[in-house]
């Protein structure tokens, strides 16, 4: 479970949203947009450490809102690396971000659903047998 919701606390002045779907993503950010907000987006794999925490800094003196985006992409590990041992730590990073007052964490579960990756395989095999043909006819 999602450790990233909100405790309250004094200390926070607003509640850091955490938002899990790429459509609440996108209606979240051009209701920033649409209030006239800057935006800035810290995208992460988790596990924050004080080379993001940084970053969010940078991020929260250029823009009026800061997004941090935590997600482990399965595409980015190869056959023999363990996806399932790739370090987490969604308690200390909820405790981390909220502390930095993050604006919002978008955290998704999964962000490219199945079809989509063979949707993206199939564009890319056209791709390669089209770039192959035009080697072929260019003498290449």
């Amino acid at each position: 479970a999602t450790d990233f919701g909100d405790r309250g606390g004094a200390s926070s002045r607003r509640d850091m949203e955490v938002i899990e779907s790429s459509a609440t993503m996108r209606a979240w950010s051009r209701a920033q947009r649409a209030a006239g907000r800057r935006i800035a987006l810290v995208p992460t794999m988790g596990y924050l450490h004080e080379g993001h925490l940084e970053l969010v800094r940078r991020a929260k003196a250029v823009a009026d809102v800061v997004i941090v985006s935590i997600y482990v992409n399965p595409a980015q590990f190869a056959a023999n690396e363990d996806f399932g041992t790739y370090p987490r730590d969604e308690e200390g990073d909820a405790a981390k971000l909220r502390e930095m007052r993050v604006d919002a964490v978008f955290a998704p579960r999964r962000l490219y659903v199945a079809a989509d990756e063979d949707a993206m395989r199939a564009r890319s095999a056209t791709s390669a047998k089209s770039d192959e043909k035009t080697s072929h006819s260019s003498g290449g």
